[in-house]
């Protein structure tokens, strides 16, 4: 069961990195984190204000460190090496994607509970 599991996160992990070279993602990064940026609470303009400033300039950058480090997860969880390393590391990027692009699931917009 560990091991489809292991699989299964690697074929996303490594699909997902291969999307950020392949779909033009880059060029509305800015946008995903501003949108983000303009529905999150008052609270939490400081994070996403930072993290508009580095995409702002960095966009490319970001996305391809992003990408990189997908497919090096993938291709870690496929064949079974630095599987600590993958799996923490999947954490951790799995955080930090929701925390930035995806604005903590953003339940600040009309009619979300936190309003």
């Amino acid at each position: 069961m560990e091991t489809a599991f292991r699989l299964l996160l690697g074929i996303a992990w490594l699909t997902d990195g291969i999307l950020k070279f392949t779909s033009g993602f880059v060029s509305n990064f800015l946008g995903v984190v501003q949108t983000a940026q303009s529905n999150a609470p008052g609270w939490l303009s400081g994070w996403f204000s930072f993290w508009a400033n580095q995409a702002n300039g960095h966009s490319a950058t970001i996305m391809d460190t992003v990408g990189v480090v997908e497919v090096v997860l993938g291709l870690a969880l496929l064949f079974g090496f630095w599987r600590e390393f993958a799996y923490l590391g999947g954490v951790v990027l799995s955080l930090l994607i929701w925390a930035v692009p995806e604005g903590f699931g953003g339940p600040y917009q009309s009619g979300g509970k936190w309003n």
